[in-house]
């Protein structure tokens, strides 16, 4: 209980100064004195942590980032179909009309979550490579799998999140919110290439094909790997997978 008590106080602390959907597991472990890993165990993704923080109750979240929290357990819970503008309004404790106030719709909501846990997500590897690169890889390719392990982990700790982008992705017939996402799909290919292209510099993956390349080859590995995750015909276990993919991309 301790422990749990003190990733609340962690969480807490440090949604008082900006939104909880901004705030990563690995600034809530350094608050807290524990591992990344810690949090994820206790709080597997971030609808159990707004519930545990109490959001719909009026915790001194700003609005949009109340409305954001409640929008990721409403869609974790009943799926992006299932979820109403109305149930994400009574998650968060505010009218329908404070929901569209900030938000155009349902989609436009989704795709403001989507790109909060893309920076979030984006902003715990910067971390971990900045980490590493202080203290320098010994073991170059033992390094590139923990990186490559932490990355996929995501799909295990927080995993209504593959299957929602993926309801979301197939159903989507609007033009603009095709126009959208495919924005939000190359502006993570950018990040991917810059955090590839540092690793290469790093010595830990290969630098036979351009930063942008290999991370095209990357993202589109990761994604299949996701999708297979889901589906139950991979293995759970993101260390095995990640020596894989060093084996094909590493030093």
């Amino acid at each position: 209980m301790e422990t749990r008590s003190a990733l609340v106080d962690a969480a807490r602390a440090l949604a008082e100064r900006r939104p909880l959907a901004e705030v990563s597991n690995v600034e809530i472990a350094a608050r807290a004195g524990v591992s990344p890993q810690t949090v994820g165990r206790y709080f597997p993704d971030r609808a159990s942590l707004a519930a545990e923080l109490g959001v719909a109750a009026g915790e001194p979240l700003d609005t949009r980032a109340r409305i954001l929290a409640a929008a990721e357990v409403s869609f974790a819970r009943l799926g992006y179909h299932g979820a109403s503008l109305d149930a994400v309004a009574a998650a968060a404790g505010m009218t329908k009309g404070a929901v569209y106030s900030n938000f155009a719709g349902k989609s436009a909501l989704f795709l403001a979550l989507l790109d909060l846990k893309s920076r979030s997500r984006f902003a715990e590897l910067e971390a971990s490579l900045d980490a590493v690169i202080a203290a320098g890889a010994r073991d170059p390719r033992a390094t590139a799998e923990r990186l490559f392990a932490a990355a996929l982990d995501f799909s295990r700790t927080e995993p209504h999140l593959p299957r929602l982008y993926l309801e979301f992705v197939s159903q989507t017939r609007e033009p603009a919110v095709q126009k959208r996402l495919r924005k939000h799909y190359l502006d993570g290919m950018a990040q991917l290439a810059r955090i590839v292209g540092r690793l290469q510099q790093a010595g830990l993956l290969s630098g036979r094909l351009p930063a942008a390349a290999l991370a095209r080859l990357i993202g589109v590995s990761f994604d299949g790997l996701i999708v297979g995750g889901l589906v139950g015909g991979l293995p759970a276990d993101p260390d095995s997978l990640a020596r894989e993919l060093v084996a094909l991309f590493g030093p």
